[in-house]
């Protein structure tokens, strides 16, 4: 080959070795530059894992700081005696402890309904009280006749005096006043049994051309009352009572008085110190050999007894029809209350007759009651 020739290959070679050089290095570089941020990558991701973490668990000691330190407060409190029965885990509380809604559903405790217990709406929830629930024993009739029968069974005894005084006109009156004693048994939780006696009655009349005392026995009556439906805030009671003079003397009529009464008897809780009763029924008399016959009358009475502490005020009204006229009274009948001592209270209760046929224009009682 000429001298020309061996140059020019030898500058191609060497040309051609030269670019292959740099393309080799060129690859070279574009794998470190690869690794390299490969590797950069690599070192970065945990670097970015860490810092979320980090985040998260910031977050976390930010929410849970202020609920350990509420709870160190209401550990050094002490906690609330609601708190402390309150069940743990998923069992479910109990509604009135911790404020939650009837169907179960949490909820603030303002919120939740207050629901008084059965005890507490029983009208005649007030057993260990002196102070009996019901009517005032007050009656236009003699004796107890016509009395309205009371709903909430007792033990108690009774005694105490009543008058009563009837002014036919200016020129004749009679007045009547006995010493009664009574007293009920209580049965079975749901009945009572009741008995009264007047010893003695004493009536004087006074007239124009005529004036005339008697003391004799007086009146006598026998009765019972039983629950017949209970379901707070009402008690309903069947009653029924018979009553007859304890002795001759009494009427002076010819033949023997004698009343039979059917009735029922309700009281309804209105409030915690306010309770309303009331009483319907039928009586029928007759003075026997066949002097009056037999007579018969419907009544009613219905009335409110508010309660303070230690004194109940009472407002009743009754009515009485058919024994004479198709309206024999329409009283009125203002009452108290009171605690004495312990089991001892006294009654005391007037009716004022403000319509109706009846000669009565005033019937009182005062009685003293010993709770057994």
């Amino acid at each position: 080959m000429p001298a020309g020739g061996a140059k020019v290959a030898t500058g191609y070679r060497a040309g051609h070795q030269h670019r292959h050089s740099e393309r080799r290095g060129m690859m070279g570089s574009g794998t470190l530059a690869n690794a390299t941020s490969s590797r950069t990558a690599r070192e970065t991701r945990p670097a970015r894992v860490r810092t979320k973490n980090t985040a998260l668990v910031a977050g976390a000691l930010a929410l849970a700081l202020p609920a350990a330190a509420a709870a160190s407060d209401s550990h050094s409190d002490g906690p609330a005696p609601s708190e402390e029965a309150a069940p743990s885990g998923d069992a479910a509380p109990s509604g009135a402890s911790l404020g939650h809604s009837a169907s179960g559903a949490d909820g603030p405790a303002d919120d939740a309904p207050v629901v008084a217990s059965p005890a507490a709406l029983d009208p005649c929830g007030r057993e260990s009280s002196a102070l009996a629930t019901g009517p005032l024993p007050v009656s236009v009739f003699e004796g107890d006749v016509g009395t309205a029968a009371r709903a909430c069974p007792r033990s108690e005894l009774q005694i105490g005096p009543s008058a009563s005084a009837v002014g036919g006109d200016r020129h004749f009156a009679t007045m009547d006043a006995a010493l009664r004693l009574g007293g009920s048994f209580r049965y079975a939780s749901s009945g009572e049994a009741f008995a009264s006696l007047e010893i003695p009655r004493y009536r004087v009349a006074r007239g124009r051309d005529l004036r005339s005392s008697n003391l004799s026995p007086g009146w006598a009556s026998v009765g019972a009352a039983q629950t017949v439906f209970r379901r707070a805030p009402v008690r309903i009671a069947a009653t029924a009572r018979f009553s007859t003079p304890a002795g001759p003397g009494l009427s002076q009529q010819p033949g023997w008085p004698a009343y039979g009464e059917l009735g029922a008897a309700a009281a309804y809780r209105a409030t915690g110190d306010v309770v309303v009763h009331a009483y319907a029924g039928a009586l029928g008399g007759t003075f026997g050999g066949g002097y009056a016959g037999f007579r018969a009358a419907a009544q009613a009475r219905a009335g409110v007894a508010w309660r303070i502490a230690p004194v109940d005020v009472l407002l009743d009204a009754g009515a009485s029809m058919g024994y004479g006229a198709a309206l024999d009274s329409f009283d009125l009948a203002p009452g108290l209350r009171f605690s004495i001592w312990r089991d001892i209270a006294g009654e005391a209760g007037v009716s004022l007759p403000v319509a109706g046929s009846t000669a009565t224009d005033l019937a009182g009682t005062f009685r003293l009651t010993w709770r057994l």
